[in-house]
């Protein structure tokens, strides 16, 4: 099984992506994962293993945000007119009950450029207030409970968090 989401990243330099997925009764398997494609699906190169099973089983869940631009470079493709992200998935049976299921549901896709703004610390300190539970937008806030927010300067975070900059 595999889902194509066909894209015009050309002209894109950062971009992030997002989904919702819940395993049905899936057996994690080696052809199982994010493949992309940057010449219409002519070709395509494997990224990312995605093995749900093993973090959303029979529940939906959200994958932190993966690094498309980053991904890509690391597999020589470049974001073009012609991208495709394809979600694969390997199995025996259907996706019904009652013969067996065996596969992955895939909800609210979001492919974004996330905004971040960085700054220079050598041009003067870079100072940001953590006490009011506002994060800026030169931060980026990804869970590892398999759960991912994206902050903009306006949304609350935890106020557990802890970030130290340090001059080496």
């Amino acid at each position: 099984n595999a889902l194509d989401l066909h894209l015009d990243l050309n002209g894109q330099t950062d971009v992030e992506l997002t989904f919702w997925i819940r395993d049905i009764g899936d057996i994690s398997d080696d052809d199982d994962g994010l493949y992309f494609s940057d010449n219409g699906g002519i070709s395509f190169v494997k990224v990312l293993d995605l093995y749900p099973s093993e973090w959303c089983d029979n529940t939906f869940g959200q994958h932190p945000p993966i690094d498309v631009d980053g991904l890509a470079a690391d597999a020589g493709l470049s974001l073009s007119d012609q991208f495709v992200i394809r979600f694969q998935q390997r199995g025996e049976n259907d996706f019904f009950p009652s013969g067996g299921s065996n596969g992955f549901y895939i909800d609210e896709v979001n492919v974004y450029d996330p905004g971040l703004v960085y700054h220079d610390l050598s041009q003067g300190p870079f100072e940001d207030n953590f006490e009011n539970s506002l994060f800026g937008n030169s931060w980026a806030w990804n869970f590892a409970d398999v759960t991912s927010t994206i902050n903009t300067n306006n949304e609350i975070t935890s106020p557990m968090g802890v970030v130290s900059i340090q001059d080496g």
